[in-house]
């Protein structure tokens, strides 16, 4: 095999040109040092310089260029120039891939799978806008307990634009009827600010739900606790069930992207709320909390975004986990 070390024509166009041709005249005049043509290599290099990435172009030349491109293509020619620059390649790797010392080797961690659910912690809780912070007054901050669901960017480093936020209203809207989360007879209400878009439901029985999205790019949605009598039950199980529900819409809105999320939860107006199987409830009793102080699952650790949609079950069924614990154990007021 010769080598050989010319110039080679890059171009945006695919040359296969007689002689006295305007293309090959163009070549003729003004390039011709060069001993070939290729169409792809100047965009590949160039795109490569400017991100200064070291590369290597390394091209099979298959045809003469000069009309009979149909010809050569047919008796194999693309098929041997593919062979020798791959041959060629080869080479150049084995040249310089570096030298292994010889000795026993060290067991090498497991790969992870991009997609297992693996919980991070997190040196602090990140900055979470709790429902109580996105409506500071009004009937939003009163009333029945709700659950809430809340996925926080990390790190938060995207900014949802301004004309992306007005877009999103509509769309929580039509998302919130199309999953039945909000019903065709129920009047949904927009609130549009400068740093949240959020879509409500409210009505006298106690009904309260709703969908937000903030500029940083946060996820949230709230719901009632099942209220079968005097009390608000929160039953592990079905609030699991619900909790997976709540995600599989936060993860399906079209936001910005971010390589992770900090899932966190909670349960505001907990004075009535009780611990029970919902099939167990005395709907003609209630227990009194002795404190009224959030139950929380605090923002701790984070889960990369890919795991939110393809493991939004375990997701749930730790949260639910914490919320009980975190009833069990009830913090002071935010």
């Amino acid at each position: 095999m010769k080598v050989h070390f010319k110039p080679i024509a890059a171009g945006d166009r695919v040359i296969n040109s007689p002689a006295g041709s305007s293309p090959r005249l163009f070549l003729d005049q003004n390039y011709n040092d060069a001993v070939a043509v290729d169409m792809e290599g100047a965009g590949f290099v160039s795109a490569a310089h400017k991100a200064a990435v070291p590369h290597l172009l390394v091209r099979g030349i298959s045809d003469w260029a000069d009309g009979t491109k149909q010809t050569t293509d047919g008796v194999g020619t693309q098929e041997s120039a593919a062979r020798n620059a791959a041959l060629f390649l080869a080479e150049v790797i084995a040249q310089i891939a570096p030298n292994v010392p010889s000795g026993p080797k060290l067991p090498s961690a497991p790969v992870q799978p991009v997609d297992e659910l693996i919980w991070h912690p997190l040196d602090r809780p990140v900055d979470v806008s709790w429902r109580k912070d996105l409506f500071s007054t009004g009937p939003h901050t009163n009333g029945p307990s709700l659950l809430e669901i809340h996925l926080v960017p990390v790190p938060s480093t995207v900014r949802v634009p301004a004309a992306r936020m007005r877009q999103l209203a509509s769309e929580l809207v039509d998302m919130g009827r199309s999953r039945g989360f909000f019903t065709n007879l129920e009047r949904v209400e927009v609130h549009d600010s400068a740093e949240m878009i959020a879509v409500t439901v409210t009505d006298p029985r106690g009904r309260s739900a709703g969908l937000a999205i903030t500029r940083s790019g946060q996820r949230s949605a709230w719901e009632p606790l099942p209220n079968p009598g005097l009390t608000y039950v929160l039953d592990e199980e079905h609030t699991r069930e619900r909790i997976t529900v709540l995600l599989a819409l936060l993860e399906s809105v079209d936001g910005p992207a971010t390589p992770s999320y900090a899932p966190a939860a909670t349960i505001e107006n907990t004075r009535l709320v009780t611990v029970e199987r919902l099939s167990e409830v005395n709907p003609n009793s209630a227990g009194l909390r002795t404190s009224d102080a959030p139950i929380v699952a605090e923002p701790e650790e984070a889960v990369t975004a890919a795991v939110v949609a393809s493991h939004g079950v375990q997701i749930a069924e730790e949260l639910a986990a914490r919320l009980i614990y975190s009833f069990r154990t009830p913090r002071r007021h935010r």
